[in-house]
């Protein structure tokens, strides 16, 4: 099939997934030869590949840096992904690219061997929303004790005829303005949720669902 058909597998939004990802995604093929079986898989959570998942055919796949016949290893000079030529690549997409834009990493596997400055950088943030969330549920969850409990006991109070001393003091804890503002937290804060599962999961059924109702903008 002609690559300009939606169906090809070498159409630009099925090539990465159809024709080069089953090998560089294999385990097996990965030690037969040497390489990396990981590149696939950073090429996906990469914006290119989220875009490309996302239905886009012009963001860059597979063939659009190693090429179509003329894949060669970077370290031959005639190769599309060679030191002295990255810059050229890049700009096939990106008018302007020079030596420093092409310096980027394009194949970035977040782990401690290979990134370990975006390794730790994860690990940490992962340990802020975890220990932030926690502490937050702990909290709540506290608070939500007490009050149950204080309920109950109210409840009981009423039924049984017993006199509970002493006065309760009520105060407004958040004006107009502030419940305004926390609501406004409390929506970007689930949108930024969503919207950032709609990348990382991009074909999940959901996903397909909202992009669909969206026209598929989204």
């Amino acid at each position: 099939l002609e690559p300009a058909l939606a169906n090809s597998p070498v159409a630009p939004q099925n090539v990465s997934q159809e024709v080069c990802g089953p090998c560089h995604s294999s385990v097996r093929m990965a030690e037969k030869y040497g390489i990396s079986a990981n590149r696939f898989e950073a090429y996906n959570d990469s914006y290119h590949g989220l875009a490309v998942s996302l239905g886009g055919v012009k963001a860059a796949n597979c063939a659009s840096c190693h090429g179509v016949h003329n894949i060669l290893p970077s370290s031959d000079p005639a190769s599309k992904i060679n030191k002295a030529n990255l810059a050229e690549t890049c700009g096939g997409c990106h008018p302007g690219a020079n030596e420093n834009f092409a310096k980027g990493k394009v194949h970035i596997t977040g782990t401690e061997e290979n990134d370990r400055l975006i390794y730790w950088i994860s690990t940490i943030y992962i340990m802020m929303i975890v220990g932030t969330i926690g502490a937050m549920a702990l909290h709540n969850g506290l608070d939500l004790f007490r009050k149950t409990k204080e309920a109950f006991r109210k409840r009981y109070a009423a039924t049984s005829g017993e006199l509970i001393s002493g006065s309760e003091r009520t105060y407004e804890r958040m004006t107009l303005d502030a419940r305004w503002q926390h609501f406004g937290l409390l929506s970007s804060f689930f949108i930024l949720v969503i919207t950032g599962f709609m990348l990382k999961f991009p074909n999940a059924w959901w996903v397909v669902w909202i992009r669909e109702i969206g026209g598929g903008f989204l």
